[in-house]
């Protein structure tokens, strides 16, 4: 089998892993729900104020595609590191980019930016900065 069968077999069988496991997420949690109610309130067949409802689509669907994108953006980081330092150790906490993107916070914080979502965008530009001013510093060194 050739290396680009086997790459694509690989990235088929995680790729359905990761759809059985985020489908199978959506029937965890403290409230017990059945197959069934999830399937309705996929479908779009309970009420919008139904139990199965809120709890399917407000609370769980939506932190299972969090957590799906979270995933694939730091895989992806990871690469990135990997790739531009030709080193397959280098990952963002080793190369001091994520304590650099900490600083950033800080830095947001001392000036008093808060929680609102303006102000949160303020501390999502001082933590890129922080962690881009880390990563370049790495790289020059």
């Amino acid at each position: 089998m050739s290396a680009g069968r086997r790459l694509a077999l690989a990235l088929g069988v995680l790729g359905l892993a990761l759809l059985v496991v985020a489908a199978l997420a959506l029937f965890v949690g403290s409230a017990g729900l059945s197959p069934r109610a999830v399937a309705r309130a996929l479908a779009g067949q309970a009420g919008a104020e139904s139990v199965e409802s809120v709890v399917t689509l407000q609370l769980r669907l939506p932190r299972v595609a969090a957590a799906t994108l979270a995933g694939g953006a730091l895989a992806v980081a990871g690469v990135a590191f990997q790739g531009l330092t030709r080193n397959p150790l280098a990952e963002p906490a080793v190369l001091g980019v994520s304590s650099g993107a900490a600083f950033g916070v800080v830095l947001a914080q001392i000036f008093g930016l808060g929680l609102s979502a303006l102000q949160a965008l303020g501390v999502a530009v001082f933590a890129f900065a922080g962690a881009l001013l880390a990563a370049g510093a790495v790289y020059l060194i």
